[in-house]
Formats: C-alpha cells, structure tokens, sequence
C-alpha cells in the first residue's frame, strides 16, 4: 500500500472527524505525494536525477515536496498527538522523522 492509499485510508476510516486542519493538511499531503509521483515519472535510472542540471532540479524539487510533509506531519501532530499515533500500524515507515532526514540530508 503506497503512501496516498494510506491517507486515503485514514480519511475513510477515521470514525470521528477530524479537525478541519488536519484534514486541510492531509489534503495538502495528498497533492504533495502526486506532484512528487508526477515528477518520478520522468526519471528512468536514479542517475537522471544527478546527471543533468534538470535532473537535478527535479531532485531538489521532490526533497522540497518531502519537505513540505514533514511540515505538515508536524503540524496535525502538534494539533491532536493522538491522531498519527492511531494510525502509526498502518504505514511500516517512521514518518515522523521525513522532515528531519530530509533536512540533514540538505545541510550535508
């Protein structure tokens, strides 16, 4: 199950709704991961992504949209702590830290 189909489900099956916010940032997430699933598909060998100066700024532009979620994943946890927890068995992946490793990985 890829990342949109877990938000999708989280969406779903949420028995009470959650706050406009949240649900606000889980749309934003939703765009996020198609803008970079959109930008993945021009790349065929992980070297087109540092071969070339578009490659490159399609990278750069994926690691800003990463980015962008770990922002908004901190965001909807500072808003309800409980709301990811409830929903942390459904994707295997620490979520959490994306933001974190993304941005150590830009100040190296």
């Amino acid at each position: 199950m890829g990342p949109k189909a877990i938000f999708l489900t989280v969406l779903k099956k949420k028995l009470s709704m959650p706050d406009e916010t949240i649900m606000d940032n889980l749309q934003l997430i939703i765009k996020s991961i198609d803008l970079i699933s959109s930008r993945f598909s021009k790349i065929d060998h992980p070297d087109d992504l540092v071969s070339s100066e578009s490659g490159v700024i399609i990278l750069d532009a994926i690691a800003m949209r990463l980015q962008v979620i770990g922002e908004l994943l901190k965001k909807i946890d500072k808003k309800d702590h409980s709301f990811l927890k409830s929903y942390a068995t459904a994707c295997p992946c620490r979520v959490g830290s994306l933001y974190s490793q993304v941005n150590q990985a830009y100040e190296t």
